[in-house]
């Protein structure tokens, strides 16, 4: 959270760091004044209410992946305020269809006036459909088209075309003081 807030002041030339608030805890107090607040995914399921008076002009949502499952109080919490806001971005490293179902929420989410139904959605990118003891979708049908859709609503870059844009790796060592118990602990942990 606090990489994306110093990213944040560094690249949009913040100059009133309080314009961007990190939020670690529900017994936080949110700021009016401030543009920008970063929340967590789990944290975000524990104050929907707050949340949502906000109303947002523009969502990220960094490893979007978290939510794709459309099942999870997390997705049914940040869902309907990624959809309410006027831009949405979803960002992962993680591919997301390892199957096509496992691609609904996130479909969902940003493209609701497409991907409105779970159920069509299964029927028609999962196999059809597979029954077994209740509804079950496995599988996946009907993948070029799917395809062509989300190659109009993703890029994707992969790490062997950007590598030259991206930064040298920096290493850098970071003394921090710790109790003598919990150095002996470290220490004697075997490898």
């Amino acid at each position: 959270k606090y990489s994306w807030k110093s990213e944040i002041i560094k690249w949009l030339e913040i100059k009133n760091e309080h314009k961007v608030q990190v939020i670690n805890s529900s017994n936080d107090t949110i700021y009016s004044k401030a543009s920008f607040y970063i929340v967590s995914y789990d944290l975000v399921r524990r104050i929907t209410k707050v949340i949502k008076k906000i109303g947002f002009n523009f969502v990220v949502l960094d490893e979007c992946h978290c939510i794709k499952s459309i099942k999870t109080q997390r997705s049914q919490s940040i869902i309907p305020i990624a959809q309410k806001s006027k831009r949405l971005l979803l960002l992962s490293g993680t591919p997301l269809l390892a199957r096509p179902s496992e691609g609904f929420a996130v479909l969902n989410c940003l493209r609701p006036d497409i991907f409105y139904s779970f159920g069509s959605y299964g029927r028609r990118y999962c196999n059809n459909g597979i029954k077994k003891q209740r509804s079950y979708f496995s599988g996946a049908s009907n993948t070029k088209e799917l395809n062509l859709i989300m190659n109009k609503i993703m890029i994707r870059r992969l790490k062997k075309n950007v590598l030259s844009q991206l930064p040298p790796k920096r290493r850098q060592r970071i003394e921090i003081d710790c109790d003598e118990k919990y150095i002996e602990k470290i220490v004697l942990l075997p490898n």
